[in-house]
């Protein structure tokens, strides 16, 4: 049956690759494929997972930048405390209490510090990837399922936890 609705294509509204109106991903970019209107619950629905694979998107992004700023911050100031340790040693003095005292004063600097690290580059990376992937994600997927930021808003605030992040960007 050549010409059926089976073997017809759509073109992606993201890249704009042609795809068959079977397919629910487009093969060039990996965009939900939107064929024909959708329901008024098919809509709804997809517009939760749109909620929460954004709010997972952004937990997924601030948490590796966390973890990594957390490992350089410690693996330098392991560092910095070794080099004040040694100094403070040959230079200040031998007394290993005093010693103990400054590596444990040092050790949570550290901490301190690296915690600090951690939670910069966590706001710093959500914010981007908000920017620059969940935010252009939403606006075709609004755009092409003709619904409103109003109608995204209320959606997220329903389905996601008081204390995640995309509630951040919510008007």
């Amino acid at each position: 049956m050549t010409g059926s609705a089976e073997t017809s294509t759509i073109q992606c509204f993201n890249c704009g690759a042609n795809a068959l109106r079977v397919e629910d991903f487009c093969p060039a970019c990996g965009a939900p494929l939107v064929s024909g209107a959708r329901t008024a619950q098919d809509q709804q629905e997809a517009l939760k997972e749109l909620v929460e694979g954004s709010n997972l998107n952004l937990i997924k992004a601030g948490s590796g930048a966390a973890e990594y700023a957390f490992g350089i911050g410690c693996s330098l100031c392991t560092l910095l405390t070794l080099a004040v340790l040694l100094i403070s040693y040959f230079f200040i003095t031998k007394t290993w209490t005093i010693l103990a005292v400054i590596a444990l004063t040092a050790i949570l600097i550290s901490a301190m510090v690296s915690a600090l690290l951690a939670a910069r580059a966590k706001t710093a990376t959500t914010r981007t990837t908000y920017e620059r992937v969940v935010k252009p994600e939403i606006d075709n997927f609004l755009k092409h399922n003709g619904l409103t930021w109003q109608e995204f808003d209320a959606q997220a605030m329903q389905g996601i936890a008081e204390d995640a992040p995309l509630r951040n960007y919510l008007s």
